[in-house]
C-alpha cells in the first residue's frame, strides 16, 4: 500500500504505534493507531499494516460503547430468519443503501440501530 511516503516519495520511513482518542458522533474513543512517519520529511501517513482505522478498530469501539449491533449480528440474524435487505426496507421504510453501508462496517445511525433491534426483538431473536 504504502511503499513510500506520499509528500516527498522518500522509501525511509519508521511504523510507530501511539494511543490516540478520536471524537466519534461527541463520544471519544481511545484506541492504538499504527501510523508511519516518513524519516526525510516526519510526514505521518497511514501504515499498510492498519489500512482502514475507522472501520477496523474506532467503529467497533464505538459500537461496544454504545451498546449497538455490530454488522456480524446482523448479518447473522438475516441469515437465520432469511430475510433480505429488500424485504427490510419495505418493512421498516428503510433505505437499501443505508443496510449495505452497515453491512460493509460503516457506522450505523441510532436511529437504524433502534430501529433493527426492535424488528429482530419483535421476532423473538434480540
Amino acid at each position: 500500500m504504502n511503499n513510500f511516503c506520499p509528500k516527498c516519495c522518500s522509501n525511509s520511513f519508521t511504523e510507530k504505534k501511539e494511543f490516540r482518542k478520536i471524537n466519534v458522533r461527541g463520544c471519544i474513543i481511545e484506541y492504538n493507531d499504527l501510523f508511519n512517519i516518513c524519516d526525510d520529511c516526519n510526514y505521518e501517513f497511514d501504515s499498510e499494516n492498519n489500512p482502514d482505522l475507522l472501520k477496523d478498530t474506532v467503529y467497533p469501539l464505538y459500537r461496544k460503547y454504545n451498546n449497538y449491533m455490530t454488522p456480524e449480528q446482523f448479518i447473522k440474524l438475516k441469515r437465520k430468519f432469511q430475510i433480505t435487505n429488500s424485504l427490510l426496507c419495505k418493512k421498516l421504510n428503510l433505505v437499501s443503501k443505508e443496510l449495505l453501508s452497515f453491512e460493509k462496517g460503516c457506522l450505523q445511525t441510532k436511529k437504524l440501530d433502534e430501529v433493527l433491534k426492535n424488528f429482530f426483538y419483535n421476532i423473538g431473536e434480540y
